[in-house]
C-alpha cells in the first residue's frame, strides 16, 4: 500500500530530492535523518539525498539548484496510529490530526515555499513515534526506517533507474 502511495505520488518524476528531517537526539525524531543516511548510497543522478536535522529551510539554496519535480520528506508524524505506523501524504495537513514533529519552521511552511520557488511537488512520509527523548529509536520506529529505507530505494530505481 505504501509503495502504491509513493508510485502514484511520484509519477511523472525527472528529479527527486529526499529531505530527511529530525534531531538525533530526541529518540524517534532521528527516523527521517536515519532514512536520509540509508538511501545516501542510492546512486542516481536524478536523485539528492539531505540529511536536513531540524532546519530544512536551511537547505532550500541546495534543493532549488538540483531542481527536483518532487521533493520527498521523511519525517516523524503524530497522527494517531501504533508507533511504527506510517503514512504518505501530499499535505502535511491533509490528514485530520497529522502534526509532523516540531522544528525551526513548520514543515507546511517549508513545503509551501520549496511549490512557489521551485514548483515541486511535495510528498511527506510520517513515521508514528513511540519516544521522543533521548537518544536511540525505538524497535518499532527501527522497523519503519528499514521498510520506508527499502520502499524509497525500490520506488526511486524504479522510477527513475
Amino acid at each position: 500500500m505504501i509503495t502504491d502511495k509513493l508510485k502514484e505520488m511520484l509519477r511523472g518524476a525527472v528529479r527527486v530530492a529526499v529531505v530527511g528531517v529530525g534531531s538525533r537526539i530526541r529518540g524517534d525524531d532521528a527516523l527521517g535523518l536515519e532514512v536520509a543516511r540509508r538511501l545516501s548510497g542510492v546512486n542516481l543522478e536524478r536523485v539528492l539525498v539531505v540529511e536536513a536535522e531540524t532546519t530544512p529551510e536551511n537547505f532550500t539554496g541546495v534543493i532549488r539548484r538540483f531542481n527536483p519535480s518532487h521533493v520527498v520528506v521523511v519525517d516523524a508524524a503524530h497522527f494517531g496510529g501504533s508507533p511504527g505506523d506510517v503514512v504518505v501524504t501530499a499535505e502535511a495537513s491533509s490528514l485530520g490530526g497529522v502534526t509532523f514533529s516540531v522544528h525551526h519552521t513548520p514543515l507546511s511552511v517549508f513545503a509551501k515555499f520549496v511549490k512557489s520557488s521551485i514548483g515541486a511537488s511535495v510528498v511527506f512520509v510520517g513515521v508514528q513515534p513511540k519516544n521522543m527523548t533521548g537518544e536511540g529509536m525505538s524497535p518499532e520506529v527501527e522497523e519503519a526506517v528499514e521498510a520506508v529505507t527499502n520502499i524509497l530505494r525500490e520506488v526511486l530505481l524504479e522510477l527513475l533507474g
